[in-house]
């Protein structure tokens, strides 16, 4: 296998294990998501569905060529999702959708690595794990010394239903650079155990480097890591908010570019490679993998406008982790939503891969200790049309 085919292989996967992962009922446990990004947004421990009236009217039998979906979502720590920023244009990102150049529809999958907060994701096989160990040591020119698998029952003491608790959550292989970990649901970390210096042109840290000096790091990095993807059109991806004190947390990644908008915004999502810095700048980490390998696709569903997303938040039909206390009058009014980005959802927790209206609303009565910082709390709308939409309203819960 040529050094820029690693990910692709990922798709090459047991389907008999598939299928038996994509039925796993995990009780829940801890739960730690080795994720991508670098960012300060609190994972979720409850989430609120408000939506009343979205499916009004559907009439149920002409929506039976799609499977229904449940628009809820999961994860497992506590906290809000809210992002801080001196000014909203700091929020800005890759992402290749756009209000003025939207699809009509886009895929679903299931996602065989899903969890519901026990941290575990399994559907690669031991043999998988190690050949994209393999191939991945190749492509940084090294060979594998030896490799450790890390066991369901290694980390938690009971047995999860539908495993025998002997299934890789993990392999690490040793190299003599240091240490490549393959996932159960397809993520690579590679960590370099003497950090890789950059040369002195560049500037790679979380909270001094400008937007135009990104952008310059990351295509260095991905023109010499070039092995380890098969982009065919490298587009440039970076940003970060603020901690509560003011240091920027900046992410640094990049993912194809080619392709129809559809691809584009898989891509986006579940194709990319990021980069970590150390304290003094140097290069110390590497993620990479195709999150959509394993998933299995539901169909390709139709979506509702942004507008149309936006009419449900104000009127109080929402998913979200913030506390109504943090509004004035615990109402959304239109001058406050600042942002508007369609996402995928792509944890461990999510068990369908769906796209959502994400929105960045000004929390008016949530303060910081930092002058000029404002808090935008994140709210989403289900992008998919109501029709194919099982589960309004009938959940509602805040965690506070």
């Amino acid at each position: 296998m040529k050094e820029e085919r690693i990910l692709n292989m990922l798709s090459e996967v047991d389907e008999t294990y598939i299928a038996q992962a994509a039925d796993i009922k995990r009780p829940s446990a801890w739960h730690r998501y080795l994720g991508w990004g670098m960012t300060a947004a609190c994972a979720v421990i409850a989430l609120c569905i408000c939506l009343r009236s979205l499916t009004a009217g559907v009439n149920r039998p002409e929506a039976k060529a799609l499977p229904i979906l449940t628009a809820r979502f999961e994860s497992g720590a506590m906290g809000f999702e809210g992002l801080l920023y001196y000014d909203i244009s700091e929020a800005e990102n890759a992402n290749p959708w756009t209000e003025e150049h939207a699809p009509a529809s886009l895929p679903v999958y299931r996602n065989t690595a899903y969890t519901d907060g026990s941290g575990l994701s399994v559907f690669l096989s031991d043999e998988a794990m190690l050949e994209l160990a393999e191939q991945t040591a190749a492509a940084l020119g090294v060979s594998v010394d030896h490799t450790d698998f890390r066991r369901v029952n290694e980390i938690i003491d009971y047995t999860i239903e539908g495993l025998s608790g002997t299934e890789a959550y993990s392999m690490t292989a040793k190299t003599t650079f240091g240490e490549i970990t393959v996932y159960g649901n397809g993520q690579i970390r590679i960590f370099f155990s003497e950090a890789v210096t950059l040369p002195e042109e560049y500037s790679f840290t979380y909270s001094h480097t400008t937007d135009d000096e990104a952008f310059d790091v990351i295509r260095y990095l991905t023109e010499r890591y070039s092995g380890l993807c098969s982009f065919e059109k490298i587009t440039a991806d970076t940003g970060g908010d603020y901690t509560y004190y003011g240091d920027r947390i900046r992410f640094y990644g990049a993912y194809d570019g080619s392709g129809d908008l559809t691809q584009q915004i898989l891509s986006y999502h579940f194709n990319r490679i990021s980069f970590g810095p150390d304290d003094d700048g140097n290069l110390f980490v590497i993620w990479l993998g195709n999150l959509l390998a394993g998933a299995q696709k539901l169909g390709d569903y139709p979506l509702i406008s942004a507008d149309t997303a936006r009419s449900f938040l104000l009127s109080g039909e929402f998913i979200t982790t913030v506390p109504d206390d943090y509004l004035l009058g615990g109402t959304i009014t239109e001058s406050q939503i600042a942002k508007t980005e369609l996402v995928y959802r792509t944890g461990n927790t999510s068990e369908l891969f769906m796209p959502y209206y994400r929105f960045y609303v000004e929390l008016t009565d949530f303060h910081t200790e930092t002058e000029g910082l404002t808090c935008y709390g994140i709210y989403y709308v289900p992008a998919v049309s109501g029709e194919y939409l099982s589960d309004f309203p009938v959940w509602n819960g805040h965690y506070n």
